[in-house]
């Protein structure tokens, strides 16, 4: 966030976005998620989402990504981190991000601009999707294979894909963390049913609750002790 010029709160268009922190103690990662509410009207009765535009879908099916995904001997999954953070909003279109805060109770409330894409914009998955297919793009010459997978293996920012053998599953991995990370873009809770898959990566990053993978049909091997 950045903090507004005072002077510049009267002579901008701009919006003022509602927050609420949401506490979520059985989540592993992210324990209070702030949600924003660009849905709220303002005096003119209209709201920050009733003037963006949700763009056009940039994703295939959920349907046809889980039947894909269950093609594949060897499977991994994870997701990006906090995918929406990494992606910077331009200078101009800020002010229509606006929000009252203040760190602690004893400081006086003020007025700052959130430099990110945030939740609860319309515009914001697809916001993000293009982002990542527009690195997709800029990497083909030289990863092809990440760039099919984040065009027809990613649903929002969870990645679904697999190989024919497990040292095929370790190369793509390792291709997937270096391209991802060129666009800042960090990859977390891998699952995998293969146990050697999961013996690469740090124990940190492994996701653990079988019961949240996405309902697909298969087991994580214990494969950690």
């Amino acid at each position: 966030m950045s903090k507004v010029d005072p002077t510049l709160t009267d002579s901008q268009a701009s919006y003022y976005i509602p927050h609420q922190a949401v506490i979520r103690p059985e989540s592993s990662t992210t324990k209070m998620r702030i949600f924003f509410d660009a849905s709220a009207k303002t005096s003119s009765g209209r709201s920050l989402n009733d003037n963006l535009l949700c763009g056009p879908k940039l994703q295939q099916d959920l349907p046809s990504i889980v039947l894909r995904f269950r093609l594949h001997a060897i499977v991994f999954t994870n997701d990006v981190k906090q995918m929406f953070r990494q992606i910077v909003v331009t200078e101009p279109h800020r002010p229509y991000q606006r929000l009252l805060y203040r760190f602690n109770l004893n400081e006086p409330i003020q007025e700052y601009e959130i430099n990110i894409v945030t939740f609860g914009q319309k515009s914001s998955p697809f916001l993000a999707i293009r982002t990542l297919q527009k690195l997709a793009q800029n990497e083909a010459a030289t990863a092809q294979a990440i760039k099919t997978i984040i065009q027809r293996h990613l649903y929002v920012d969870d990645v679904t894909t697999g190989t024919k053998t497990e040292e095929e599953a370790c190369v793509l991995q390792q291709k997937l963390i270096t391209i991802f990370a060129k666009g800042q873009f960090e990859l977390r809770k891998w699952a995998s049913n293969s146990a050697k898959f999961l013996g690469k990566i740090k124990r940190s990053t492994i996701k653990l609750a079988q019961s949240h993978l996405m309902n697909t049909v298969w087991i994580i091997p214990k494969c950690l002790d």
